[in-house]
């Protein structure tokens, strides 16, 4: 399911819970669990002889592949601006976008680290490298309109802290 239908889906309480980062559209809506569930990596992927990329503003001027859907952590819209002079190229897969990269017709592709790991072993494409473009933690978000949203955050939170353990100091956030 598409993220963003996924989000409508969990306001008007269609689906009553999902693990996304803390995104405006949620806020007032859901309640989030206090511990992330795990951490998102957004990466800039290019041969080894493309520069580094350490953020939006050195992709200026360059040919940059997309995947449909995908709101990049709230940067699509950054992306997209015309001020970044970037030739977008939206692609239908992920092994399709590094195909683009792998034929020269791309620069640079945006993608998550474990879908990217994952077309790149299958495309056997050894040549690439990423560069970090923001990491976003991952939490569960519960729709208010399931009627137990707060038993079932608390649940959720319990169980995280059972299979991460020590790994988690008890940290106090504010939501969006």
């Amino acid at each position: 399911m598409p993220v963003p239908q996924a989000l409508r889906e969990v306001v008007h309480g269609d689906i009553d819970m999902l693990m996304v980062i803390q995104h405006p559209l949620l806020q007032g809506k859901t309640s989030y669990s206090q511990y992330p569930v795990d951490t998102m990596y957004l990466e800039a992927y290019h041969s080894k002889q493309h520069p580094s990329v350490s953020s939006i503003a050195a992709l200026r001027n360059q040919r940059v592949a997309l995947l449909r859907g995908y709101g990049y952590g709230g940067l699509l819209n950054q992306l997209l601006a015309p001020d970044n002079q970037l030739s977008i190229t939206i692609a239908d897969s992920h092994k399709q976008a590094f195909g683009l990269l792998a034929e020269n017709k791309v620069d640079v592709v945006i993608n998550y680290r474990r879908p990217s790991e994952q077309a790149l072993s299958e495309l056997q494409l050894n040549d690439v490298v990423a560069s970090p473009i923001q990491s976003s933690e991952i939490f569960f978000a519960v729709s208010e309109k399931s009627g137990q949203n707060l038993q079932l955050v608390k649940a959720l939170d319990q169980a995280i802290l059972e299979l991460k353990g020590a790994q988690f100091k008890k940290q106090t956030r504010e939501p969006l």
